[in-house]
């Protein structure tokens, strides 16, 4: 009996949604964020166009309960996110959007391993001037901006 329900197949819609399973998919059967956001979007602009659904959004329990679970959704997202950067400024841009408490902690002058320390605090848009001179580098930081910061330019003498 026909009850003219339509049916989408996203496996026909691939192309559409720009779904790629090499980045869309946590593995061989479920999608993951980047995809569930893809066939979402499609699916809410689906019923939007087709059917006259109510909008709740202007009610306040049910704007409360969106705002709510968007910010865990994006909290969960960020961190998925801060897991697959592939490169030190994505990896540092995921820390300052996110409420992320971070600890800093080094000598400044680190050429035998190349790492710069300034360039990687700037990049998190972070000053450390006094670290132009050699010192014990200590901070926490929390979305861009010093909880602590110590470089004590003085060698610390005994065993550590």
């Amino acid at each position: 009996m026909e009850e003219n329900i339509p049916y989408l197949n996203f496996l026909y819609l691939l192309d559409d949604i720009q779904f790629d399973f090499s980045k869309d998919m946590a593995e061989w059967s479920h999608m993951n964020y980047f995809g569930a956001q893809k066939v979402t979007s499609y699916l809410g602009a689906f019923l939007k166009e087709h059917y006259q659904l109510t909008d709740h959004r202007s009610e306040p329990e049910t704007a409360s309960l969106w705002n709510e679970q968007y910010e865990a959704y994006e909290k969960i997202l960020r961190n998925k996110l801060l897991k697959m950067a592939e490169d030190l400024e994505s990896y540092f841009d995921y820390i300052n959007q996110g409420d992320y408490i971070v600890q800093w902690s080094g000598y400044s002058e680190s050429a035998s391993t190349g790492i710069n320390l300034q360039k990687i605090l700037s990049m998190c848009g972070l000053s450390a001037k006094e670290t132009d001179q050699a010192c014990f580098y200590s901070a926490l930081t929390q979305s861009g901006r010093y909880l602590y910061k110590k470089c004590p330019r003085r060698r610390f003498k005994g065993n550590i």
